[in-house]
């Protein structure tokens, strides 16, 4: 099984919250994920500049995922260095990107599971929307 850490994301964000997919962009400045919670009235944006490679999924298409991970993700992004997911990333690209320090991220909102795998640091922006 994968084993994934909270990833600090340098805003507080309410664990009780409800965030759910907005949007996604994938852009030439790279990949930008926005959340929105509607019960504290906050924008989440997470960007991730360019990727590697990212998938979304709706949750109920990775309920084998959700249940071994079942109370040990704690925030709404996390991460690892060994994965399923990476480890098919490494081998699909014939390693040639194995010593470049890739990451996989985990984004779970209430209806989307979000890999992606980068190098980068995550740029985070909370705002209050009305």
């Amino acid at each position: 099984m994968e084993n994934f850490d909270k990833y600090e994301l340098g805003v507080t964000i309410d664990e009780n919250g409800s965030f759910y997919l907005e949007s996604i962009s994938d852009s030439k400045n790279g990949l930008a994920i926005t959340h929105l919670d509607s019960k504290n009235n906050l924008r989440l944006v997470l960007n991730f500049g360019i990727v590697y490679c990212y998938r979304v999924t709706n949750e109920s298409y990775r309920l084998k995922f959700l249940e071994e991970t079942e109370g040990k993700l704690s925030g709404i992004v996390s991460t690892t260095s060994n994965s399923d997911f990476l480890h098919w990333f490494h081998e699909e690209s014939k390693n040639i990107y194995i010593n470049n320090n890739v990451i996989h991220f985990l984004v779970v909102s209430a209806d989307d599971v979000i890999d992606i795998l980068s190098s980068n640091t995550v740029k985070c922006n909370l705002e209050t929307i009305d």
